[in-house]
């Protein structure tokens, strides 16, 4: 499970990026289509790799600058606060769920190994 926060100042993204996923109706279709020159855009790499991450965790989602109706169409669920987020996880996995926060996450490349490091030394 991924719970993402994120201001999104800028909005969803770039003029192509926001056209794009604003219009795609199914991932597995842009997926497949993706690999036709003809259907090249812009910015589809940010897609691909939320489709990546789709097929993986079940991502949620929360910005206080995109509109929550506006987030349902971005293949996340959409949370209304952050502290929705983490209610799901500890109702998923229980009291002992591990939560981990990422500042700045485009900048880190989470390992889940280091990351079970940490918690074994509590």
């Amino acid at each position: 499970m991924v719970i993402l926060i994120a201001e999104c100042q800028e909005g969803i993204g770039s003029r192509p990026f926001t056209d794009l996923i604003l219009k795609t109706k199914n991932l597995e279709q842009f997926v497949h289509d993706i690999y036709n020159p003809k259907n090249f855009v812009i910015d589809q790499w940010q897609l691909e790799e939320l489709a990546k991450a789709v097929r993986k965790a079940d991502v949620y989602f929360y910005s206080n600058k995109i509109p929550y109706e506006q987030q349902k169409k971005l293949f996340v669920t959409p949370l209304k606060s952050p502290n929705e987020g983490v209610k799901i996880a500890l109702q998923k996995y229980g009291k002992d769920a591990k939560i981990v926060a990422i500042p700045e996450g485009p900048y880190v490349l989470a390992q889940t190994k280091l990351i079970d490091k940490l918690y074994q030394n509590e």
